[in-house]
């Protein structure tokens, strides 16, 4: 079948029915004045140009000439109520008959869409031109997309319009999913991912306004693209996963380092750590590119997903030490304070350090939210370094106090960063009203047997509530003794 041929076919018919409609029927409404007038060649007409206007004026002399024929008709009494509504439109009449024949159409459009789609994506670029840098293919897709509903969504192509909308943006949102699978240090192509993603998510409600105001208002209601949305959601959501954990993973060695550390020789407090700089010099480079590079709501998820991430693991981190004295502990809440200073300005951390508040703009402010999780996990360190450096004898009433929610299972922790021996855990514990947790194949095993008492306990509560009546002939004969 010659698509081309149908497409100039039905475009002829359906101007064809639109002018006869406005001759013989009335003025159009609003809704059919909007819409994108085509020429003889299926060609969109600019209302601006020569032609578009030569239009306008043709169709406002239909319109007055339309008017004076009623006039005329009433005035000699040949036009009654009865006749206007005995007639229906004529829109639809003539080209409803090419119904059964858009499928072809509409699978040219999928593959010109498929062949676009596939061109840009085996040779990606980034469009700078807007706000945020975004792959060039989602640009591509929607200009194409927009400029196939003014040349060609007519009403008879209404019914397969969705599955082709459909099939165009999974292959996007497919296409940008694939980039999130990335080697190391490729945060900039992940940020691209994340601004098209975004892109077309913000793109795609007014796209669907688009499509429901032309469309046949019986097919209105198929045009339904939140799932899509939701995949492009999605698609941002695993590139943000991919950069969290590579800077996390970049991250890991200087972390290593303070449990690595002997803290048991050492012997006096000096400057932060090699360890803290480090990571200061990872971040200073790493997050002005993200803060340049996403829009401040992608920014700062990102802020909180790593803090959320990556800051417990300092206090996990502490929890492996072992025989730290108490220089040591002195030394580490140098270095955690300096952590913390460093995390609490990691939103407005640039390449020369923190950015003064003389420089701040409302885009770069530090969410209060984001402020009291971090002071909040930096303060649970902080009370436990003390707890650390605390003498013996002192300890239980100082953990009461400092970490009055924290459980046997953390006391333990630090009771084993001080290097006490087991057999002395048993006393502490019993003075501070704890029992001590088992751990390793001692808890494993005493997991299953509390499981099977509580099994036990469930079957006999059952029981006890099962009627139990005596209907044995013992208590037959002793009535009949009686």
């Amino acid at each position: 079948m010659d698509v081309t041929l149908l497409l100039k076919s039905l475009q002829r018919t359906l101007m064809f029915e639109r002018d006869a409609a406005q001759r013989f029927e009335g003025m159009a409404d609003e809704e059919e004045l909007q819409k994108v007038k085509l020429d003889e060649n299926g060609d969109a007409i600019d209302p601006q140009s020569a032609e578009g206007i030569k239009r306008k004026h043709r169709r406002k002399k239909r319109e007055a000439e339309r008017k004076a024929l009623e006039e005329e008709m009433e005035k000699n009494g040949e036009l009654t109520d009865d006749n206007n509504q005995g007639l229906p439109t004529i829109r639809g009449m003539i080209s409803r008959s090419f119904d059964p024949f858009m499928t072809a159409y509409v699978a040219l459009e999928r593959k010109n869409m498929e062949q676009m789609i596939n061109e840009v994506m085996s040779a990606e670029l980034v469009d700078r031109n807007g706000q945020l840098p975004v792959f060039s293919s989602s640009v591509n897709m929607f200009a194409y997309i927009r400029n196939s509903i003014k040349r060609s969504l007519l009403p008879t192509a209404s019914r397969e319009t969705p599955c082709c909308l459909d099939w165009a943006l999974d292959s996007s949102s497919s296409g940008a999913s694939n980039k999130v699978k990335l080697s190391d240090k490729q945060e900039e192509e992940l940020c691209f991912v994340i601004n098209t993603a975004e892109y077309c998510a913000e793109t795609l409600p007014s796209l669907e306004e688009v499509i429901r105001a032309k469309i046949d208002k019986a097919f209105s209601e198929a045009i339904e693209l939140s799932q899509e949305i939701d995949t492009f959601h999605d698609v941002g959501a695993a590139a943000m996963k991919c950069i969290v954990a590579g800077l996390e993973t970049s991250l890991d060695d200087d972390l290593n380092a303070l449990h690595k550390a002997n803290w048991q020789t050492w012997e006096a407090v000096g400057d932060e750590s090699l360890y803290v700089t480090q990571m200061g010099e990872k971040l200073q480079t790493f997050v002005p590119v993200l803060r340049q590079m996403l829009s401040g709501l992608y920014f700062t998820n990102f802020c909180d997903k790593f803090a959320a991430s990556f800051v417990p693991k300092i206090l996990q981190a502490v929890f492996k030490c072992r025989r730290m004295n108490q220089v040591a502990t002195q030394q580490l809440l140098l270095d955690v304070y300096a952590l913390k200073t460093l995390f609490l300005q990691l939103p407005v951390l640039n390449n020369d350090g923190f950015q003064s508040s003389s420089t701040s703009t409302s885009s770069a402010t530090i969410p209060s939210r984001y402020t009291k999780f971090v002071s909040n996990e930096m303060a649970t360190v902080e009370n436990v370094l003390k707890l650390i450096g605390t003498p013996n004898e002192m300890l239980v009433e100082s953990f009461k106090i400092m970490w009055p929610e924290g459980s046997a299972e953390d006391f333990q922790n630090i009771m084993a960063v001080k290097g006490l021996k087991k057999s002395e855990l048993a006393a502490y514990l019993d003075t501070l009203g704890m029992q001590r947790k088992p751990t390793g194949k001692i808890a494993e095993m005493e997991g299953k047997m509390s499981d099977m008492t509580e099994n036990w306990k469930k079957n006999m509560q059952n029981f006890a509530k099962v009627p139990f009546t005596f209907t044995g002939g013992m208590n037959t004969n002793a009535h009949q003794q009686g």
